[in-house]
């Protein structure tokens, strides 16, 4: 049985506006047009991908008037290389209104629960303090 595999050219076709734009590095329509070349109106793909952008994030924060209020909490991994002890990821906890920090490290993703309701409950045990917001 014989098999033939043949690859379908494909034709690309970009107009000589495109073309300059493209190897000219996706300059603007004025430089376009203060080098004498031809300028198209329509926006090329990669330009408008580039200029697309995300809203920003809301960076005000509710004001947390006293511990553990609201505490913002990341699990950071997998590091490579691990630390010297194993662990692999780490937790962050940062209480909004003393910016008190807490670390912990841990050898499985998994184990990031457990150590966080540890480490909640060994903060509401100092103080008459309860954890309201996350």
């Amino acid at each position: 049985m014989h098999v033939n595999y043949t690859i379908p050219k494909v034709h690309l076709t970009v107009t000589s506006n495109n073309l300059w734009h493209q190897r000219l590095g996706h300059p603007g329509l004025a430089v376009l047009k203060k080098l004498g070349l031809p300028t198209n109106d329509a926006m090329c793909t990669v330009c408008e991908l580039n200029k697309a952008h995300k809203q920003p994030f809301n960076k005000k924060f509710e004001d947390a008037l006293s511990p553990l209020d609201c505490v913002h909490i990341d699990l950071v991994g997998p590091i490579h290389p691990a630390s010297i002890s194993g662990s692999q990821y780490f937790l962050s906890i940062t209480d909004q209104a003393t910016s008190y920090k807490i670390t912990k490290f841990l050898g499985k993703k998994s184990d990031a629960y457990e150590e966080f309701l540890t480490t909640k409950t060994f903060l509401e045990n100092q103080k008459d303090w309860r954890l309201k917001k996350l």
